[in-house]
């Protein structure tokens, strides 16, 4: 099913693929090659990106949390292989940034798919599951599809904002921020499925001691994640621009948003991270309200910002709104869990 639908919107996507960027993205008339040709790219992506999703949840859902790890670990290698080669090496710029990231997907899709195969014995079919079959996992899916649509639809808002100033320069720095930013978030992903599968297991299995102790140490370890990725993310463009571009003003206008990027990197790191967390409490309410909420701030400020300054603030919007609204529910997760330990509730 995954697959179905994964080949349909990358079928779309390559059909209309410049009216999507011109009438959606209001991409000017000299980028429209480079954008189409790294849109076609990352289209290419989309089956491998859903496959991967599923692979991993099946892992998750059978208590294997090893593959997930091993699945993401090889994508961000590959990622951080493809990005040197085809940038560095073949000078593709952008569409090599494109490249990178789609053969990433494939390879941790190929993990997983080789994992599901073997050690978990998974049969596989072609026939598509029945509405009726698929509304329990809707059930529970509702909230982190809803989430997801609005965090991508933000993303892509961003470079709406940066396209419609009609800046050239701003436009290639912003795919160039952007694309290093979904890189070192690949980071954090371990943290955020360790929470949403080692938790949910220690709670079934009447640990909740273990299940808290785990949590304490995984927001722990995602402060530091967030602050190793923040930091590289505003030095590599302000030591090393040459890694991303050879033109010295696309350059120069990168680095005008370094800071922003860097903070935006650490504030939706941490929130990510604990998203994971509500996510393998069964606290999907918190996880969705914090997605809705942060949406909604960040697409205020593209409302009324302009060009990349303008998109980056809204990412750090994003990212500030997001924790804060998730490190304010911390205090009725701890006290579930204190209720699940002094045995007055019992987990479902």
């Amino acid at each position: 099913l995954s697959t179905s639908v994964g080949a349909t919107i990358c079928a779309l996507l390559l059909i209309f693929r410049n009216a999507v960027l011109v009438k959606g993205f209001y991409v000017s008339p000299e980028t429209l090659a480079t954008s189409s040709a790294y849109l076609s790219i990352r289209a290419l992506s989309v089956p491998a990106a859903l496959a991967n999703y599923v692979g991993t949840g099946a892992c998750l859902g059978c208590g294997d949390t090893t593959t997930p790890l091993y699945s993401i670990g090889a994508a961000v290698l590959t990622n951080l292989f493809g990005d040197w080669f085809f940038i560095c090496v073949l000078k593709m710029g952008v569409s090599g940034a494109a490249a990178a990231t789609a053969l990433s997907s494939y390879v941790g899709a190929g993990v997983a798919i080789v994992v599901l195969s073997t050690k978990l014995k998974v049969r596989w079919s072609s026939r598509i599951p029945k509405v009726k079959e698929l509304l329990p996992f809707l059930q529970i899916s509702g909230a982190l599809l809803v989430s997801s649509v609005l965090a991508g639809l933000t993303y892509s808002g961003t470079t709406r904002v940066v396209n419609s100033s009609g800046s050239v320069m701003e436009s290639a720095a912003h795919q160039i921020g952007l694309q290093t930013w979904w890189f070192l978030s690949y980071f954090a992903t371990p943290l955020a499925l360790a929470a949403q599968s080692i938790a949910p297991r220690e709670l079934a299995e009447g640990r909740p001691s273990i299940a808290k102790s785990l949590t304490n140490r995984i927001i722990v370890m995602s402060l530091t994640v967030a602050c190793g990725v923040g930091v590289t993310n505003w030095a590599l463009p302000t030591f090393v621009p040459a890694m991303f571009t050879q033109d010295a003003a696309v350059a120069k206008t990168l680095q005008s948003v370094t800071l922003k990027a860097m903070v935006a990197q650490v504030l939706i790191t941490v929130g990510s991270v604990l998203d994971g967390v509500y996510i393998g409490t069964g606290r999907l309410r918190q996880y969705l309200f914090a997605g809705v909420s942060s949406t909604i701030v960040a697409w205020t400020m593209l409302y009324y910002g302009v060009g990349l300054q303008g998109a980056w603030t809204a990412l750090v919007c994003l990212g500030l709104s997001r924790t804060l609204v998730n490190v304010g529910g911390l205090p009725r997760l701890y006290h579930k869990l204190w209720l699940l330990q002094s045995g007055k509730e019992k987990w479902q």
